[in-house]
């Protein structure tokens, strides 16, 4: 095999080197094709199972059994070959590994979310700044943004629903300025679930380095501190009072899918036991969306 194909193909490994994420998937396709194999073996048998009765209780038997036995020889090894090898393609099923690179997915937005071109991301406010001012990112990565759509979902049912749940069920969701619905990315119990899922400190980190810069701010870790990048109008703000380094916003009504996807790509580069999802399924917990085309299940 090239390498070409191999890369395709994936690199064959233990179930146990596989992320949760990764090991659901790879479940989901076992299954799936468990499911292709039965309703064509069903087919099959079906079809051996009418000729059966014809040939046995019908005048037509002789037919099958003379004129048409080279028919009914090719039938039934043919299906006896379709059957072993739909079993082998099941028991040879091995999880596999694929390159981390961006897909098809990449700009692929939540379930039921609107995909939208970016028509000016480098707009500037009242002291020439810009939403993503001193960021460092590849700004391209901003020119599509899915956004939360109103005509099938209200942001503000989302709070007052939220609000009705137990306490350990809760997202957290308000509203900031021009109707924005977030969560913050705090300390306390209601992000405590979304944290054990992290794997450790590092990615969590990183995972609030990416929400504020999806917010416009920037934030360090290191010393725990957030910084508004700029007035601009993109930047998530809040009704009242300033967010900070232990309260960043997370814009659940707003992300930049290609950008989330290449966050996932570095980390998997960086992590070989990460999934290619991680940021972006960590985002649909955190916001309550479901993101199917990202894996995310």
């Amino acid at each position: 095999m090239s390498s070409n194909e191999q890369i395709n193909s994936g690199q064959i490994v233990d179930i146990e080197q596989l992320s949760d994420e990764e090991r659901k998937i790879y479940i989901a396709e076992k299954i799936q094709k468990y499911k292709l194999t039965f309703v064509v073996c069903f087919i099959y048998g079906l079809i051996a199972l009418i000729l059966f009765i014809v040939a046995t209780f019908t005048s037509y038997g002789s037919v099958l059994y003379n004129d048409l036995a080279p028919f009914t020889i090719t039938y039934i090894l043919g299906t006896i070959v379709i059957i072993i090898f739909l079993a082998n393609e099941i028991y040879n099923f091995k999880p596999r590994k694929f390159e981390n690179k961006l897909g098809y997915d990449a700009e692929m937005c939540p379930d039921y979310w609107k995909l939208e071109y970016v028509k000016d991301p480098n707009s500037k406010d009242s002291n020439g700044k810009t939403f993503l001012d001193g960021a460092n990112v590849n700004t391209l990565q901003f020119n599509y943004k899915c956004v939360l759509d109103e005509t099938v979902f209200n942001k503000r049912r989302f709070k007052e629903i939220d609000n009705t749940k137990r306490l350990d069920d809760r997202k957290g969701y308000d509203i900031g300025v021009n109707n924005r619905l977030y969560i913050p990315l705090n300390n306390d119990e209601k992000f405590g679930k979304l944290n054990g899922k992290l794997p450790n400190e590092q990615i969590m980190n990183d995972f609030k380095k990416i929400a504020a810069t999806m917010s416009g701010y920037e934030y360090k870790p290191v010393e725990k501190s957030l910084t508004k990048r700029s007035n601009n109008e993109n930047v998530l703000t809040p009704l009242t009072g300033e967010f900070s380094g232990t309260n960043i916003p997370l814009s659940c009504d707003t992300v930049y899918p290609v950008y989330l996807a290449s966050m996932d790509n570095e980390n998997a580069k960086k992590n070989s036991n990460e999934p290619n999802n991680r940021f972006r399924c960590a985002y649909s917990r955190a916001c309550g969306v479901p993101w199917s085309e990202a894996g995310c299940i």
